[in-house]
C-alpha cells in the first residue's frame, strides 16, 4: 500500500474516531434485543462483551505490527495465497460495507420514527450519503482533524442526554437482583452471541494502521475508547430499565429514545433532551459511513488495483442510495444484522487469532 504522508493521523484522532463509530446505532438497537432475552440481566452481557473485544483488539494490534504496511486485504492474499486470501479480503470488504449500509438504515427508520416523520426517506438519504462523498473526497486527515475538533462537543452532548435521566430512575425497578443461573439459557440464544461483534469498530484499525503516526501506545487508547463505548451502552440499558421497569421496556421499539423523551434541560430551550440525540447521531452515522467505505474502497482497490478511487467512491454511493430506499421490515433487519454480526466474528475475531497464532510462532 502506497502511504501518503499527508494523510497520517493521530493517536488521539484514533481514539476519538474509534469511540464514537463504536457507539454507532447501537444504544437505540441492543437494548431491546437484550430486554427481550434477558430482562434484569441485560447489561451483564457487556462484560463478555467488552472482554472479547479486548482479546480481539491485542490481535489485531499484534498482527498490524507483522504487516505494517499492508492493509487486511493486502495481507490475506499473500499470507493465504490468491484465491483463498481474494475470498477472505471479500469477505472483509463486504462486512464492512454492510456496517455502513445497515447503521445508515436504522438510523434513517429511527430519525422518521421518532423526529422527522413527515420527511422524505429519499431526502435523507440523499443528504447523508452526499456528505459522506464530500468527506471521503477531502481524504483521511481531514476527516481525523474533523472528528477530534468536534469531539468535545460531541462528548459533552453525551453528558447532557444521559445524567438527566438520573432523576427519573427508580431504584425498585432494578429489584429483585437475580443470579446468573436465574437468568438461564437467555445469554446463549443467538441474537445475544451476536452482540460479541457490537463494538466492531476497533477493527478498523486493519486499515488504518498504516495512517497512525506514532503506534506504541495504540493498544491503550483502543481500550480506551471501547471503555467509554461500553459505558455508553451500559447507560443505554440501565436507564431505561431504572426509568420504565422490566415489564414496560419490553414492549418498547427503541427504549432509550423513549427515556430520553422523559427528560426536559430547563437551562437550555429545549423542551426535550431527544432533540439533542438526532444532532449527534447525525454526526456519528457520518463517521461510521466514512469509516466504512473507507475501509470498502481501500480494500476494493487492493484486489482489483484500481486507479481512479472517485470513480469508486460514486458506483459505491450510489449502489447505497437505490438499495436504502428498499423498505425492508424490522426483522428482516435484524436477522441481517444478527448473520452479519455472526460472520464479523468469524472473520475478525476467529481467523485472526490463527494468524496471530501463526505469526508468532514463525517469530520464535
Amino acid at each position: 500500500m502506497k502511504i501518503n504522508n499527508r494523510e497520517m493521523m493521530t493517536n488521539r484522532q484514533f481514539l476519538f474516531i474509534v469511540l464514537f463509530t463504536n457507539i454507532c446505532v447501537t444504544p437505540f438497537v441492543a437494548p431491546s434485543l437484550f430486554f427481550a432475552h434477558i430482562g434484569h440481566g441485560s447489561y451483564l452481557p457487556l462484560v463478555g462483551i467488552f472482554l472479547f473485544t479486548i482479546g480481539a483488539t491485542y490481535v489485531a494490534i499484534k498482527i498490524c505490527e507483522h504487516f505494517k504496511e499492508e492493509n487486511i486485504v493486502e495481507w490475506s492474499r499473500s499470507l493465504f495465497g490468491k484465491w483463498f486470501g481474494t475470498l477472505y479480503g471479500f469477505a472483509v470488504i463486504v462486512i464492512f460495507y454492510l456496517w455502513g449500509y445497515l447503521m445508515m438504515y436504522v438510523f434513517i427508520e429511527l430519525i422518521i420514527y421518532t423526529q422527522l416523520p413527515q420527511t422524505s426517506r429519499m431526502l435523507l438519504i440523499f443528504f447523508i450519503l452526499a456528505v459522506t462523498v464530500y468527506m471521503l473526497r477531502q481524504g483521511l486527515s481531514t476527516f481525523s482533524r474533523f472528528v477530534e475538533l468536534f469531539a468535545p462537543l460531541t462528548l459533552l452532548i453525551l453528558v447532557l442526554i444521559n445524567v438527566p435521566q438520573f432523576k427519573n430512575v427508580s431504584f425498585q425497578h432494578f429489584l429483585p437482583f437475580e443470579t446468573l443461573p436465574e437468568y438461564g439459557m437467555g445469554y446463549f440464544h443467538y441474537q445475544i452471541v451476536s452482540q460479541l461483534f457490537m463494538f466492531r469498530a476497533v477493527f478498523i484499525i486493519y486499515f488504518f494502521y498504516p495512517f497512525i503516526e506514532k503506534r506504541g501506545k495504540l493498544f491503550r487508547f483502543a481500550i480506551l475508547a471501547t471503555t467509554i463505548s461500553v459505558l455508553q451502552v451500559f447507560l443505554s440499558i440501565i436507564l431505561p430499565l431504572g426509568i420504565f421497569g422490566k415489564d414496560f421496556v419490553k414492549r418498547l421499539s427503541f427504549p432509550y429514545q423513549e427515556s430520553l423523551e422523559t427528560v426536559s434541560i430547563t437551562m437550555l430551550p429545549l423542551d426535550r433532551i431527544s432533540i439533542l440525540t438526532s444532532i449527534i447521531w447525525q454526526l456519528i452515522i457520518l463517521y461510521v459511513l466514512y469509516v466504512s467505505f473507507f475501509a470498502t474502497i481501500s480494500g476494493i482497490r487492493s484486489i482489483f488495483r484500481f486507479e481512479s478511487e472517485r470513480w469508486l467512491t460514486y458506483s459505491l454511493l450510489t449502489l447505497t442510495f437505490f438499495l436504502a430506499l428498499y423498505p425492508f421490515s424490522k426483522d428482516f433487519i435484524i436477522k441481517m444484522i444478527v448473520y452479519w454480526s455472526f460472520a464479523g466474528i468469524f472473520v475478525f475475531g476467529i481467523v485472526p487469532f490463527f494468524v496471530w497464532l501463526y505469526v508468532r510462532s514463525k517469530k520464535g
